[in-house]
């Protein structure tokens, strides 16, 4: 299924809007792109748990948009250069925190109990800050990103501090539920979300997507939904 494991060429995909959601584009590639290998340069680099990558000919004097990746149940935060390279090697700086400890013990990281939201919060508001500190970043172009588990709580993290960030995308994490994830709704209306979910997913089925899509367009978001064809994973066309 074309698991995440080597850089594919760019592909166009087909886009249309769904009628009955204001301010939603559901975009569904049909087919996988081939793969094709193409050597990566960039630099890596650890903070403790934290990974970060740096582009292609980084400049200095250039402010970059920043991606914050939150790692799926079975990943770690070094699957980052993996990720950048089918996102972009030249155009972003990116940062990788770790989930707690305690959950990464199991097989479900970014736990949405009260006190792993709060430590998850705190870790990702420590890797901006580290990135902001130590690289050449827009404070202003900072984009939440997220796969599984990993996803609800890059959405979880982006409701909740939503003027904190220019844009949020779950690939394959439905909405969080519980502890009121919809409490700044007007804050929220400004929040660009990208939803991602494969047809044949158990941990985000076709009714959950259609839940969100209708909650999220009853706060008045601004959502972007893309399907592609598989199960729970993620692959290198996401």
């Amino acid at each position: 299924m074309n698991r995440l494991e080597l850089p594919l060429a760019p592909m166009s995909v087909p886009t249309h809007t769904v009628d009955w959601a204001h301010k939603v584009d559901w975009e569904t590639p049909e087919s996988n792109p081939p793969l094709r290998v193409v050597g990566v340069r960039h630099r890596e680099f650890t903070t403790g748990n934290d990974v970060t990558f740096l582009p292609v000919h980084y400049e200095s004097g250039y402010a970059y948009p920043l991606v914050v990746w939150l790692h799926g149940a079975e990943q770690s935060p070094r699957c980052l250069a993996e990720v950048m390279a089918h996102v972009s090697t030249r155009n972003y700086v990116a940062i990788a925190p770790a989930s707690s400890g305690k959950e990464q013990a199991t097989t479900s990281p970014w736990h949405q109990s009260p006190s792993a939201i709060a430590d998850s919060e705190q870790r990702i508001a420590d890797a901006v800050k580290h990135a902001q500190q130590r690289f050449s970043v827009h404070p202003n172009r900072v984009f939440l990103v997220g796969f599984g588990t990993g996803g609800t709580m890059a959405l979880r993290v982006a409701m909740q501090s939503p003027r904190l960030f220019a844009g949020v995308a779950s690939v394959g994490g439905p909405l969080p539920t519980g502890y009121c994830p919809f409490r700044r709704v007007n804050e929220i209306r400004n929040l660009p979300f990208l939803l991602s979910a494969a047809r044949r997913s158990s941990q985000f089925t076709d009714q959950e997507v259609c839940s969100n899509l209708r909650l999220l367009h009853s706060a008045g978001a601004m959502v972007s939904l893309r399907q592609y064809p598989g199960v729970d994973e993620l692959t290198t066309q996401m």
